[in-house]
């Protein structure tokens, strides 16, 4: 089930991150993995993963078409997160990038709206050959802060006055604030391993959950 297959996944990411010759093979059993593999989270996971970690091995091109199997077998979710896993290799590996513009061609008549905007997008920034766009908006695209949109959300709705609409981009720029008592609980929890797991546990399934957002 679930459980036994993100075990499986957990250890391969881990050994992945921690040995680096561990990388190139490593990343070739998730690719088969994600050939028979049911379920969204993982799957897009693990292509989250082969767009960070492939383009910088001496063999990307052998990824490619274990990613592209995604597009044309799985649902909506996994497909758009194979495009952004795709486009990354295109930006990050110029000799494979003419490849690349023509895989992200095929996917503009998808019938998700999510995967043809997707790869519209990343299909004409990979054409235009300009590499600050290209660096910018796909290689080093950073994470959304999510956290002053769930708050400012809740305000939204606890406010109860809908004849305005939610503005999303002000609520990603907007700050949050945490109470001095809150952050000595955290700095106390973070030296003294409070709570479940460990702060570095915490952090990196914190950084795992926020890279699969922005994927």
């Amino acid at each position: 089930g679930f459980e036994f297959k993100k075990a499986i996944t957990d250890t391969m990411l881990v050994l992945i991150a921690e040995i680096p010759e561990a990388v190139e093979p490593g990343l070739l059993h998730l690719c088969e993995f994600i050939e028979d593999c049911e379920f969204n989270f993982l799957s897009t996971q693990i292509l989250h993963v082969l767009g960070a970690k492939g383009p910088r091995t001496s063999q990307p091109g052998r990824y490619i078409r274990h990613i592209y199997n995604r597009i044309i077998l799985e649902n909506a979710t996994v497909r758009s997160a194979a495009v952004t896993s795709l486009a990354k290799f295109g930006a990050l590996v110029p000799s494979l990038r003419a490849q690349i513009v023509v895989l992200l061609r095929r996917c503009v008549h998808d019938a998700d709206d999510e995967v043809r905007d997707r790869s519209t997008f990343y299909g004409a920034l990979l054409q235009s050959e300009s590499e600050p766009l290209i660096k910018k908006l796909i290689t080093d695209v950073n994470p959304l802060a999510l956290d002053g949109v769930e708050k400012m959300v809740g305000d939204y709705i606890e406010a109860g006055d809908f004849t305005s609409s939610f503005n999303f981009a002000k609520a990603v720029m907007t700050p949050v604030h945490v109470p001095p008592s809150e952050k000595q609980k955290q700095k106390a929890d973070a030296v003294g391993g409070g709570g479940t797991g460990t702060p570095t546990a915490k952090k990196k399934e914190g950084n795992m959950y926020g890279d699969l957002i922005n994927s």
